[in-house]
């Protein structure tokens, strides 16, 4: 089933491509959940009291090894800006605190050492005792995503999203320094190769992306946007580099023997593969095997393919898996990691048919894989070991001593990673939501030490956790989750954070895009099937008198879908996200009375002409002003509710680059989605008032005092403070 918070998902993607730099971030929609017929299902649905197991001995996260460098906010190098149009002065009005997590996409192995990207850093990991990987360095905030890892002597070779080659000298593994960076015209690599005191990067839109690393300190471009393209991977051999190219939907080949002037001389595409099991994909990782290729073909499985000829590569044998994202080569083994699947190994001694002799299969509720959206899985051998990462689960250490059978021995999560759509920060702690990383919590005491103490982000019923909103009350923590739609954690002691309550449902799928709280009623934007549980579409009246056993309680039909909510006093606002096409009306913003707060009753409807469905938008109500966020062009729409019954609209204040609907309001500033600041003070003239200078993805954020909290997309949390000029 596509849900509509899925379907806002891919809408959400298609709107980064053109707001991220043109980033590819095209998304695959996780499988279904298993249905009530798995007898695990059945068997957890029959311990469970109340329909939901309580969650006791949530998973700490690692502790690192010993006390972890930090860079002082005085000596962070400035972030890339954006050159975005706002006033002189404004870029300064954030300073920058901290940094915590973000997704691990790459990872390359010396000794004892994995270097590990974490969202927009390079960290360090003594894996001495694979069992129990220790973090023990992490260099300075980078300008974008560490997508690509390559070692060479004392130094690290990283390719940045919106960013391009940075060099780090890693002698001393728990500082790793920066020491050099060079980046393309138009920013933003994916993986590095190195050959011959080169770098090759693989580069969206640039393409292939040449640079002479033969003084690390003084990098040298040597070519640049020669064969565009969006690059996803690359492998060189010999006197030609091998790129992974999404737009071409096959693999190029590039003649680098002048390498101030590269030149395309042949190309394999998914068509040259007989029988393609889908033709919409691309590659995803390519790798040398021997004197062929072997290339991570998503729903093809592993390809292998001849390049004696690279003018005319040629298929030579194939492997089926479901979705293929990721591989390493030792040898004449390949180890190939498939998201849905598994680890599988195979013998390519014979390329024409490779032989699986051994698999590490996922399991639902057990070890897993998320489907990579972004760029290809980070997969290093080393010796008699296997180092795979995962944009939300950090990275995964494999004994392969027996190749035939392959055994997880280590895991290194990741801090708040994968999509973050939520925070709140309360005391010196921040409570985080994630598309797939689930409810997690950060100290927040020292910005320049953040740590994270917990997580949960295990399936509630077998059922994947998608968190779509947060509120925290007291002792309390509610989600809303558009797979498993509401549920309720004491975070009396915020490092133990215990699940004690949840509405579900485990007839049919139901799921929540988003909530909102107002004394003992928690009020969910639901979807799902008409069954008993909720007959379908609607807001839903959840009763939390009691937080350890939420009852459902009312239901109210709605036009359209997708609601973003808020409440003032008695009345709840809720702004159309999406049309439903059995009930469709223009998207409006819709205000309910809440006398009866178990059964809101529309009062007022407000046509939001011009804005377009499933985009991201957003409403928050502050007093008697209500705000709502809305599609480019229409930017931020302020309203007076001194009548709550009866909105009135007053001004609207583009908004200049933002790709979230979160918003936040501090005294008498506007945080749109922890990127830009406007003064409302006079709600008839909203003026912007600053704007975060080089985290992209930014999606929500939580302000205290004059304190930032920021998360986004891959990226993790960053903390600013707040300077407003004058």
């Amino acid at each position: 089933m596509k849900t509509p918070f899925k379907r806002f998902l891919l809408f959400a993607v298609m709107l980064c491509l053109v707001a991220l730099a043109c980033q590819t971030l095209g998304i695959s929609p996780r499988p279904e959940n298993e249905g009530p017929q798995s007898t695990i299902y059945v068997q957890q649905t029959q311990l469970a009291e109340k329909g939901i197991p309580t969650q006791e001995g949530i998973k700490p996260t690692a502790e690192p090894g010993g006390e972890l460098p930090t860079v002082p906010a005085e000596g962070q190098p400035p972030l890339p800006g954006m050159d975005l149009p706002v006033e002189p002065g404004m870029e300064t009005n954030f300073e920058f605190l901290g940094q915590i997590g973000g997704s691990a996409y790459a990872v390359a192995v010396y000794g004892d050492i994995a270097y590990l990207g974490q969202g927009p850093r390079l960290v360090s990991l003594d894996v001495s005792t694979p069992a129990a990987p220790k973090l023990i360095g992490q260099s300075q905030v980078l300008p974008g995503i560490v997508l690509g890892a390559q070692l060479a002597g004392k130094y690290a070779y990283v390719a940045i999203r919106y960013g391009g080659l940075h060099i780090l000298d890693i002698s001393n593994p728990a500082h790793p320094a920066l020491v050099s960076s060079i980046e393309p015209k138009t920013p933003g690599c994916q993986a590095v190769a190195l050959k011959d005191n080169r770098a090759y990067l693989a580069c969206n839109p640039s393409g292939l992306y040449i640079v002479d690393i033969s003084s690390p300190q003084n990098p040298v471009e040597l070519s640049s946007g020669s064969v565009p393209g969006t690059m996803l991977s690359i492998a060189v051999v010999g006197n030609y580099a091998y790129l992974v190219d999404v737009n071409s939907q096959g693999l190029l080949a590039v003649d680098v023997s002048n390498p101030e002037s590269p030149q395309k001389v042949g190309m394999f595409t998914l068509m040259d593969v007989p029988d393609p099991r889908h033709e919409s994909y691309s590659f995803s990782s390519v790798r040398v095997c021997g004197e062929y290729l072997c290339l991570a073909a998503v729903q093809d499985g592993l390809v292998v393919v001849d390049i004696s000829n690279p003018a005319q590569p040629a298929f030579a044998g194939r492997s089926d898996t479901q979705v293929a994202s990721g591989l390493a080569v030792d040898g004449s083994l390949v180890y190939l990691v498939d998201d849905l699947d598994g680890l599988h190994v195979l013998d390519v001694s014979r390329p024409v048919e490779p032989a699986q002799i051994g698999v590490m299969p996922t399991s639902v509720g057990g070890f897993e894989f998320t489907v990579e959206e972004t760029s290809e899985r980070g997969v290093f051998a080393l010796g008699k070991t296997l180092y795979i990462t995962d944009q939300a689960y950090g990275l995964t250490i494999v004994d392969v001593s027996q190749p035939g059978s392959p055994v997880r021995i280590g895991h290194y999560e990741t801090p708040v990673p994968d999509w973050l759509f939520g925070i709140k920060a309360q005391g010196d702690y921040a409570y985080v939501i994630g598309r797939t990383s689930g409810f997690r919590v950060v100290n927040i005491a020292d910005p320049g030490r953040l740590a994270e103490v917990s997580y949960d982000n295990s399936r509630k019923d077998l059922n994947l956790q998608v968190p779509s909103g947060l509120e925290v009350v007291g002792e309390y923590a509610f989600i809303s989750d558009s797979n498993y739609p509401f549920h309720v954690y004491n975070i009396s002691d915020p490092s133990k954070p215990v699940q004690v309550g949840a509405v579900s449902d485990f007839a049919a799928s139901d799921g929540a895009h988003d909530i909102a709280i107002s004394g003992n009623t928690a009020y969910l934007s639901g979807w799902g099937g008409n069954d008993a549980f909720y007959p379908g579409q609607g807001l839903w009246t959840i009763d939390i008198s009691n937080p350890n056993d939420p009852q459902a309680a009312g239901f109210v039909d709605v036009p359209n879908e997708r609601w973003s909510l808020a409440v003032s006093g008695s009345t709840l606002f809720a702004l159309d996200g999406g049309i439903d096409e059995e009930q469709s009306e223009p998207l409006a913003l819709r205000a309910f009375d809440l006398a009866d707060p178990l059964h809101p009753a529309e009062v007022e409807k407000i046509p939001m002409l011009g804005m377009m469905p499933l985009m991201p938008s957003g409403i928050l109500a502050a007093g008697e002003q209500l705000f709502a966020s809305l599609p480019p062009p229409m930017g931020v729409k302020t309203f007076d509710i001194s009548n709550p019954l009866k909105p009135v609209e007053v001004a609207a204040a583009p908004m200049v680059f933002a790709n979230s609907p979160g918003l936040t309001k501090a005294g008498s500033y506007l945080f749109v989605s922890g990127l830009m600041a406007y003064d409302v003070a006079d709600l008839s003239q909203p003026k912007i008032a600053g704007v975060v200078q080089g985290v992209y993805g930014t999606w929500a954020c939580d302000v205290v005092n004059d304190i930032v909290y920021i998360v986004t997309q891959m990226q993790g949390l960053y903390i600013y403070r707040f300077k407003p000029l004058g």
